[in-house]
């Protein structure tokens, strides 16, 4: 599935710290992933604003989804920070 620069909600690219411009700017296989709706690597973001998380940066992985009504979401996916038990 793939996206449009325009189709990118405002308020949450705000609520993460970032712009289109932000976006347009990122490395080309990051960009590509994120617009085809697959998972970027790895990014830190240093300015969110998300209400209720007081942190200084954050490590996570950003990717597009298209909610039923046709609307575009951005998911965020922090790493798992507890290590997996494998015995």
């Amino acid at each position: 599935m793939n996206f449009s620069i325009n189709e990118l909600p405002e308020k949450q690219l705000e609520l993460i710290g970032l712009t289109r411009k932000d976006i347009l700017n990122m490395p080309p296989r990051t960009y590509n992933a994120l617009m085809s709706g697959n998972r970027t690597s790895l990014i830190r973001f240093h300015k969110l604003n998300v209400p209720g998380l007081d942190v200084g940066s954050l490590d996570a992985n950003l990717s597009l989804e298209r909610k039923p009504n046709g609307d575009v979401a951005i998911r965020f996916h922090p790493p798992n920070q507890m290590p997996k038990n494998t015995s």
